[in-house]
């Protein structure tokens, strides 16, 4: 592993119109690198109002009290980015090429908690006891808002200093460092070969942590929660946290997070067990999770069944036999004796009948499952730790048909399957009901020449048996459940289909999306599932629940991407071209994010963000009190429990427990969000979303309002003799 670091000496800092560094100067646009520590929301919310100064060695200036400081830097090549863990994703930054702005520092002061201040003398006696004294020194000073949180606003603080840094480490991106050092090191193995002669050296590094102010980190993780760690010379990176601290932010290549990970695995019934998981498949309701205390993964749920009124949680064994039902072009080979083992737990699950279980082979010998993935490139399948099976590829040179993709499809496919015979059974209707079915999963498939031709949504409908359907695909990132969902209302009530289900199988790209910050803090993985959901959308019965197709909201390619902007065009825009108030929609259901996987992951608590941003409308346009602001999540929002897949959580996981409390009068409106970053595809920068409006059933009147074929052809017949006089009377 080699680290090369690009050293550019400043020597001076000066406040311009422009950001650069020149000849060894730094010249800083204060409202510049502002407007970029404000685009934080974390920093927003806790910060009132911050300004810079320039401290330089030899002044009469005494620094108090200091938060951070900060060198800047910026990675020029190699994994990672800047400050991995807060700033920029965890990864490994110890390779590659890194460019340091040496002689200065980002330093973070102004009012943070009133006790144990950090000084720092840039002259006289006291100027001898920092370091910091003898570097010129950027010093962003922040103010609080009032009534803050000391914590959240030393949080806020942090990440303020952290993203200045960011900010002026890239202005050295292009330049040509001053000096350059290069550091090489090598695995306990290869330095044992490379290097007999020297002794070998393990270095055990006590970390203090004190408290507020005064923690470790160790990219970006508290170092009391994290568990002991080998780790590389060349991964550090130091983050100055408080005034008396040296945080190193260490982490191992992926050797020993692959180590660890076996250890965080949880068992099924683990799984089972799980708050969220329960509440999922509807044995538990939102509102009893909001009340159990978080985390929730260290905590066991009063009931653990497999089934729920909504759904199932299957095991691997089960759904490995599932995925060979679901191929059709005998891509996936499984050891016969793991099907012997299986196959009658599979045949006992109410929704597999025995079209389905036709389709399951006895399997191959293992020794051929094993010779197909070390000799042809095909992708393993496992169970407790053995090779049980593989996916073939289904070309030689085609990227697309890829074992790899082919393995991901297949998955998508069969979880796809098994909401799609769920949802029927549960909706009471006959498979040769369903019309048209729409799949808007996150995966694409096709061949060199389509890359995303599809048809996920007809073939899933073919293995479940709904042989009157057709259907088609959507696509739209994590917004894509919500345009189905608005596109099969519109097919139903255009009179175009007259049932139209829409599905969606899981993701395997999202398994222990964030693993190694839950291995880091100790956690077990709990991106551990593939989530899968079905909606049937049905006519008007005048009694389920009604889809307001004129109460869309929509991001359209104007709206811009700055928060408020796309709230109000999902929420405000069309509640008021209804002249509803935000208050008028009893719940919101927009990402639905576990909050248990995306906080230890520094995403934070997603739904909770998007409910503040809605009620800070609320009381911009005098609908609520500022007062009532932290009411509105409790009384307006949910607790986040959706599986991380991207799109399984975008609104649609509500939609069953939103159905129940309509009908039962609890509620009158809701209203399903669904956001859709498109710059994944390289394709846009711009955002997406939609958003529609569920409500309680207007009334039979509402049901019998259209036109039965009875009534359609008499119509017709009166129409007809209507024009056949007009025709003889022209005649006569």
């Amino acid at each position: 592993m080699k680290l090369e670091l690009g050293f550019i000496q400043i020597r001076d800092i000066q406040f311009s119109k422009e950001c650069k560094v020149e000849s060894g100067t730094l010249y800083v646009n204060a409202d510049e690198v502002k407007d970029f520590i404000f685009q934080d929301d974390d920093v927003k919310a806790c910060v009132k109002a911050a300004h810079f100064d320039i401290a330089k060695p030899g002044e009469s200036v005494r620094i108090t009290p200091v938060k951070d400081v900060i060198e800047p830097r910026v990675k020029v090549e190699g994994p990672g980015g800047e400050f991995p863990g807060v700033i920029a994703k965890v990864d490994t930054v110890g390779s590659g090429k890194t460019h340091v702005l040496r002689g200065m520092a980002i330093v973070t002061a102004g009012k943070i908690v009133g006790f144990q201040e950090g000084i720092i003398d840039m002259s006289g006696p006291g100027a001898d006891y920092t370091p910091f004294s003898k570097l010129l020194n950027l010093v962003l000073v922040c103010e609080p808002v009032e009534g803050v949180h000391q914590h959240e606003y030393e949080h806020a603080v942090r990440i303020a200093g952290l993203r200045a840094a960011t900010f002026v480490g890239e202005l050295g991106r292009s330049l040509t460092p001053d000096e350059t050092q290069e550091f090489e090191t090598y695995g306990i193995k290869e330095g044992i070969e490379k290097l007999p002669d020297l002794p070998r050296v393990a270095y055990v590094h006590m970390l203090q942590s004190q408290g507020l102010l005064h923690d470790t980190y160790v990219y970006g993780v508290d170092a009391k929660k994290i568990i002991s760690t080998l780790i590389n010379p060349t991964e550090t990176m130091v983050l100055h946290n408080g005034t008396t601290q040296t945080t190193e932010r260490i982490v191992n290549p992926n050797s020993e997070y692959l180590k660890e990970l076996p250890k965080h695995i949880r068992s099924f019934e683990q799984a089972l067990s799980y708050w969220p998981n329960q509440v999922y498949i509807g044995n538990k309701t939102p509102g009893e999770l909001a009340a159990v205390e978080q985390p929730w993964c260290d905590k066991t749920c009063d009931v653990n069944d497999r089934y729920g009124k909504f759904g199932q949680i299957m095991p691997q064994e089960e759904f490995l036999l599932l995925m060979q039902s679901c191929d059709v072009f005998d891509l996936v080979k499984l050891d016969r004796d793991f099907v012997a083992a299986y196959k009658e737990a599979l045949a006992s699950n109410p929704l597999i009948d025995e079209t389905i279980m036709a389709r399951i082979n006895d399997g191959v010998d293992g020794a051929e499952v094993a010779r197909l993935v070390e000799e042809e490139h095909s992708e393993g399948l496992y169970h407790h730790g053995n090779l049980v099976g593989c996916v073939n590829r289904a070309h030689d040179i085609d990227v697309n048909l890829s074992a790899h993709v082919i393995l991901e499809n297949l998955v998508s496919k069969a979880s796809s399957v098994l909401a799609l015979l769920s949802t029927v059974k549960n909706a009471g209707i006959d498979k040769t009901e369903v019309e048209y079915v729409i799949d808007c999963a996150e995966e694409a498939c096709g061949d060199m020449n389509q890359r995303g031709g599809g048809n996920f949504a007809k073939s899933a409908a073919e293995i479940a048996g709904l042989s009157h359907a057709t259907g088609s695909d959507v696509r739209g990132f994590c917004a894509a459940p919500s345009h189905a969902m608005i596109e099969a209302a519109a097919l139903v009530a255009s009179g175009a289909y007259k049932t139209v289900v829409v599905t969606a199988g899981g993701c395997t790209a999202k398994l222990g999306m964030n693993g190694k910050d839950h291995v880091k803090k100790g956690l077990p993985i709990m991106e551990d599932m593939i989530g899968g959901f079905a909606v049937v959308i049905t006519q008007n019965d005048g009694v389920n629940p009604e889809i307001n197709l004129e109460l869309l909201g929509r991001h359209t390619v104007g709206t811009g991407s700055a928060p408020q902007a796309v709230i109000s065009s999902l929420v405000t825009d069309p509640l008021d071209r209804a002249g509803l108030k935000i208050t008028d929609i009893d719940k919101y259901s927009p990402e639905m994010q576990n909050p248990d996987i995306t906080k230890p992951a520094g995403a934070g608590d997603v739904p909770l963000a998007n409910y503040k941003m809605i009620a800070a409308l609320a009381v911009k346009r005098g609908e609520i009190e500022k007062a009532d602001l932290m009411k509105f999540p409790a009384e307006h929002g949910l607790t986040g429990w959706a599986p991380t897949q991207g799109h399984i959580p975008s609104g649609v996981p509500y939609v069953g427990f939103a159905r129940e409390d309509l009908l039962a009068g609890k509620i009158n409106r809701v209203m399903i969000i669904g956001k859709g970053s498109l710059f994944l595809g390289r394709m846009t920068n711009l955002f997406d979303g939609v958003s529609f409006v569920i409500q309680k059933n207007s009334g039979e009147e509402a049901a019998q309002g259209g036109v039965s074929e009875e009534q359609v052809k008499s119509l017709i017949a009166k129409a007809m003799k209507e024009f056949a006089a007009t025709l003889l009377s022209q005649a006569d």
